[in-house]
């Protein structure tokens, strides 16, 4: 008798359908494994693997795992239909919006939930780590990583962590996680002014050890940051550095955060709201704006604020930016 060998397959939604339709599909991620569909529930590492084989997963919906036993130990040759055992999914959104396929399915319970928002962590790291690549390319800088003192790439994995933290059960620590998980919760002007009234409310986050609501527009830096005329970069930072007790509470921090952090936001805003193909921020094209940042910032200040933005913005919304730099070598862009 040929020997029978478990298979945990991830798929798309659509090649669920292809499976039911041509009775064949030939998946690229799946594991092999031993022992019965129960016993992989508490082998955190195994299981991701099958996760780790597949692009960024965005919507559960549209995945799902499939228990197979064939008699081939690799599905070099295909999973058939009638290997299959059981669909499993993701989560229980997934596990909600179900499968519509005739004749019906029954979907099991998404045991593997778990071992899926663990898949989520490592895939947030991932996109954080090719984030920051990403914009050290866009601005031709290097070692984006050493900018920061006591602030190593071995903790990203943790940074990332509390980033994605929702409930508030982890809390920031150093004034970067603080900047990070930073929020606005007033009114303050969308332009550069703003970018340091959101700088003094991440010290006075810090400082206070908690997220604080004071509105900085109240304080005196914050009436002299208002009333500035043509508020530049440079002005701006004169502005503040007249305020010894805020600079001080913000040295604390980190020296210079106070210069650092207004770049990291006024940045965030015009990459955020570059054009739909990437093409262009603040209305040049993006080789020239990045040159332009690079040639009048001091990288001491700049170079920072471009790592916290890397983390920030990760792959997912800086990929357009990176090609756009990149054109002359990616022959099949138009």
């Amino acid at each position: 008798m040929a020997a029978k060998y478990n298979h945990l397959v991830l798929v798309r939604r659509d090649e669920v359908v292809e499976l039911f339709k041509n009775g064949i599909i030939y998946p690229s991620s799946s594991i092999q494994f031993n022992g019965d569909l129960s016993s992989l529930t508490t082998k955190t590492n195994v299981v991701l693997e099958v996760f780790k084989k597949t692009p960024s997963i965005e919507y559960s919906i549209n995945y799902f795992l499939l228990y197979c036993v064939t008699n081939n130990k690799v599905l070099s040759k295909g999973l058939n239909i009638t290997d299959l055992v059981s669909i499993i999914p993701l989560d229980e959104d997934s596990y909600r919006m179900g499968l519509s396929l005739v004749p019906e399915v029954k979907l099991e319970q998404p045991i593997f939930s778990a071992i899926y928002g663990d898949y989520l962590e490592y895939a947030a790291v991932q996109n954080a780590a090719k984030g920051i690549e990403n914009i050290s390319c866009i601005f031709e800088t290097t070692d984006l990583w050493k900018s920061i003192k006591k602030f190593p790439k071995k903790n990203l994995p943790e940074v990332v962590a509390l980033i994605m933290d929702e409930n508030g059960n982890q809390q920031p620590s150093s004034i970067w996680e603080y900047l990070l998980t930073y929020t606005r919760n007033q009114i303050y002007p969308n332009d550069t002014r703003g970018a340091f009234l959101d700088t003094m409310s991440v010290v006075q986050n810090f400082t206070k050890g908690r997220v604080d609501m004071k509105d900085q527009k109240t304080t005196t830096s914050g009436k002299v940051i208002l009333e500035c005329e043509s508020p530049t970069y440079n002005k701006l930072v004169d502005c503040l550095s007249t305020s010894t007790n805020f600079v001080k509470a913000a040295d604390k921090g980190y020296k210079d955060f106070w210069r650092i952090a207004p770049l990291y936001f006024i940045l965030l805003d015009m990459l955020s709201n570059a054009s739909e193909d990437g093409t262009l921020i603040g209305g040049k094209p993006t080789q020239a704006f990045t040159e332009s940042v690079t040639n009048n910032f001091d990288s001491k200040f700049l170079n920072p604020a471009l790592l916290m933005l890397g983390i920030t913005l990760g792959q997912s919304s800086t990929y357009k930016l990176l090609y756009a730099v990149l054109k002359p070598e990616l022959p099949f862009l138009r």
